[in-house]
């Protein structure tokens, strides 16, 4: 059976006011079984997308799921498994302003801070809905009453 996540909030990356201006509210599972999890809130269209901060690895210059080049279990060849964003890396990198191999770097850290800001970097480029294509609606009162908890 599968053990449910306990999250833990460490940190919001988004502004100082976030419930007028938006928060990227960033939460760890203490039970060590999933990966961070990203939660952009944007008051102005009212929704909420929350996405994995999943770890990657780095393989042969593109992205995969972390680790995956070492298994041996896997149905299909390596090069299936990468990312479906990792053929746009370049421009992500150049539209914020940083070199592509900084970016990867990114992806692949231990740092979930430094990940969370990677994907951030994708939502903004990609478009969040290619993150979660199912953004929660919140009214200011519901958004209020959800991140309240988290600001200082």
């Amino acid at each position: 059976m599968t053990q449910q996540p306990i999250w833990k909030f460490l940190d919001n990356l988004g502004d100082k006011n976030p419930l007028e201006y938006g928060g990227y509210f960033i939460f760890e599972d203490t039970t060590g079984v999933y990966f961070p999890e990203g939660e952009i809130y944007n008051p102005d269209m009212k929704d909420v997308y929350r996405f994995s901060l999943d770890k990657l690895s780095l393989w042969s210059g593109h992205l995969i799921p972390y680790n995956f080049h070492k298994r041996d279990d896997l149905p299909h060849k390596i090069s299936d498994y990468i990312e479906w964003f990792d053929d746009t890396l370049n421009m992500v990198a150049k539209y914020n302003g940083i070199l592509l191999d900084e970016l990867q770097q990114m992806f692949t850290t231990d740092d979930i801070l430094v990940r969370a800001q990677a994907y951030r970097m994708l939502g903004e480029y990609h478009g969040f809905d290619n993150l979660n294509q199912y953004p929660l609606a919140l009214s200011s009162k519901e958004a209020k009453t959800r991140y309240n908890k988290y600001l200082k």
